[in-house]
């Protein structure tokens, strides 16, 4: 497995080879961490290449620690976009079959077809979620999944569609991780599938997007504390909120020239 700092460099190398670059994930002093400005978008020279961004930073870094007490040998990633989490994912395991869909931008399942060039049993397929994925999960990764990346229609219902197929195809020890829990407003749907007790849940509080987990088993000696270092319970972030001052001062960044970045309309529309 390779470490997470080449894990980052490699996944740079093979964006910079097709004249792309990550935007995103800036610090907070720059500006404050809304409009999807902490996330990572794909950009080339000029343009941003999809509405929708990748996994953030910190997130890249706990789905790095999921993996190494995981070890998973079948990955499921619903919504690829341009690839942020399917190249970091797969680069993080190489050993594992790993398996993205996305219905909407083709463009990017090419791109990120042509980032993981090299890389053996990696798989980008136009597929529409939840309707596909049984079928998905059947004919290309046996019927079993072990880690499952979800991150694709951002809806109470849709996630709540996921859970109710991918509890079933999710190994003795797996994980599902839900993206965008808090940041888009996800939390009825997640409080929901967490009366399921074949899981314990957790919400990531310390993740950009508040990351939603669904643990099946148990994992290797430590695993238990990183997640609890990730989630603290959202009453003591409330409280650890109010007790500092949230007035933020920023630098004033005016007098540099701008060129903003072209943005692409969402395929959606």
């Amino acid at each position: 497995m390779l470490s997470i700092e080449q894990v980052f460099s490699e996944m740079a190398s093979r964006y910079k080879a097709l004249n792309l670059t990550i935007l995103g994930g800036y610090s907070n002093y720059v500006f404050l961490p809304i409009n999807g400005s902490q996330f990572n978008f794909v950009a080339d020279s000029s343009e941003l290449k999809s509405t929708s961004a990748g996994i953030a930073n910190d997130e890249a870094t706990f789905l790095y620690g999921l993996s190494r007490y995981l070890e998973p040998k079948k990955i499921l990633i619903i919504g690829n976009s341009y690839g942020v989490s399917t190249v970091f994912l797969s680069l993080a395991n190489q050993d594992a079959k790993v398996v993205a869909i996305d219905k909407f931008r083709i463009k990017g399942n090419q791109v990120t077809k042509d980032l993981l060039h090299g890389l053996e049993d990696k798989l980008v397929i136009e597929a529409s979620t939840p309707d596909d994925l049984e079928e998905i999960i059947a004919k290309h990764l046996g019927g079993v999944v072990d880690f499952c990346l979800v991150d694709a229609v951002h809806t109470n219902e849709v996630q709540s569609a996921e859970f109710a197929i991918l509890r079933k195809y999710m190994s003795n020890n797996s994980i599902i991780v839900f993206h965008d829990v808090l940041s888009t407003g996800l939390l009825k749907s997640f409080n929901e599938i967490k009366r399921d007790p074949d899981f314990s849940f957790h919400l990531a509080t310390k993740t950009s997007s508040g990351l939603g987990l669904a643990i099946r088993g148990k994992f290797n000696e430590g695993f238990d504390s990183f997640i609890e270092f990730f989630c603290h319970p959202l009453q003591i972030v409330l409280n650890f909120k109010s007790t500092l001052n949230t007035n933020q001062e920023m630098i004033d960044f005016s007098v540099m020239q701008k060129e903003n970045f072209k943005i692409p309309n969402h395929p959606q529309l």
